[in-house]
């Protein structure tokens, strides 16, 4: 049994809270919240909710969908680690599970499994579950 947890950005501090996901209409406008286990809600930005995957990275911080991670173990030509060269995680609906894009252009048309990949390899949070 896995952990259902979701994040979004507070709408009016920007900051990421993290709970449980609620919908109110009040006049009849949707409002978009998230619920901390002991908390109030908080009004978040729709298009920033994102679901927990299940999966930390080798720091051991949370793994949300469309973070961005970086494999440590590659090394670029002057040593440099680069946030371009970062690999999105995505939800594969076709296979049924977490994947992390390899892909150029980051479209969420190919990658390999996020399980297999984070036990293979040493990947870092480089942005979204990132706090500061």
């Amino acid at each position: 049994m896995r952990e259902i947890k979701l994040r979004g950005k507070d709408a009016s501090t920007g900051k990421y809270v993290y709970g449980d996901l609620v919908r109110l209409v009040i006049g009849g406008k949707v409002h978009t919240y998230i619920k901390p286990l002991d908390d109030k809600r908080i009004e978040v930005s729709p298009d920033s909710v994102k679901q927990f995957t299940g999966f930390k990275d080798c720091n051991g911080v949370e793994v949300y969908d469309s973070d961005k991670l970086v494999d440590l173990e590659v090394t670029l030509e002057d040593g440099v680690k680069r946030e371009d060269t970062a690999q999105q995680v995505y939800w594969c609906a076709i296979d049924g599970c977490w994947k992390l894009d390899h892909t150029f252009k980051q479209d969420n048309s190919s990658g390999f499994p996020l399980a297999s990949e984070l036990r293979d390899f040493k990947f870092k949070v480089v942005s979204g579950n990132v706090k500061a």
